[in-house]
């Protein structure tokens, strides 16, 4: 073998291991790239919330202030507009786009307690938050296996209607 082989042979060995090492590389970034991506959808929905219940709280105050017509219509349509983020939410875990692991301690309370509203003061919307009553539906399961049995098939089914 000619010494102009051989560099070319060591040159086309170098570059692909750079090549691996590069590919390898980029893989890690796409998942802290996505991991990124998912922190900012849970900081996103979390302040939209937040921002809701505040809205919702001074619209109660509002109310028992002046209990006109004007504030139940407002405070009614500032809590089914809580009730809309929620579903959202739910949607947002059930296509793994925020934790999963920190969803329910997260959010098991004030899911639970914004179905017990819905369903005191405006029990005909409730079949406009399928994806809430799916995940009240989730709490109130006995045990973790069987709650994921059934987030898997939910999933499987969004994945054939989309």
């Amino acid at each position: 073998m000619s010494p102009a082989e051989i560099i070319s042979l060591v040159a086309v060995t170098l570059s692909f291991i750079t090549s691996l090492y590069a590919l390898s590389y980029s893989k890690l970034s796409i998942k802290s790239a996505f991991k990124t991506a998912s922190a900012r959808t849970e900081i996103h929905v979390r302040t939209a919330v937040n921002h809701a219940i505040q809205y919702m709280e001074e619209r109660t105050i509002a109310y028992r202030l002046d209990q006109s017509k004007l504030n139940k219509e407002i405070l009614d349509h500032s809590v089914l507009r809580l009730a809309n983020l929620y579903d959202d939410v739910c949607g947002l875990y059930l296509r793994a786009k925020i934790d999963k692991r920190g969803f329910f301690p997260n959010y098991e309370n004030e899911l639970v307690d914004m179905v017990n509203v819905i369903q005191k003061e405006f029990p005909e919307h409730m079949i406009y938050y399928p994806r809430l009553a799916f995940i009240i539906e989730i709490i109130n399961c006995p045990t973790k296996m069987e709650r994921e049995q059934k987030i898997r098939r939910r999933r499987d089914i969004d994945r054939q209607t989309y």
